[in-house]
């Protein structure tokens, strides 16, 4: 079967296929869901970064050197 000659019967079994789907009962979800909930809750993290500047990695190395000679007592 070439399916260039055949895509409009391909769409309709697409689409059938797709409405029969979304009329299936929920019920197959919710035993998933209920467990999930008695799970305890994820903790997220969020980490945003952008690349520093020239400036302030200078900055950055200044203070880290300054630091270095604090607690070397240097």
């Amino acid at each position: 079967m070439n399916a260039l000659k055949h895509m409009e019967l391909i769409f309709g079994a697409v689409l059938a296929v797709a409405c029969v789907i979304t009329l299936l009962p929920d019920e197959l979800e919710r035993p998933a869901r209920t467990a999930a909930a008695r799970a305890p809750a994820m903790q997220v993290v969020v980490v945003k970064a952008r690349r520093m500047t020239a400036l302030e990695k200078r900055h950055s190395l200044e203070e880290d050197a300054g630091m270095r000679g604090v607690a070397t007592g240097s």
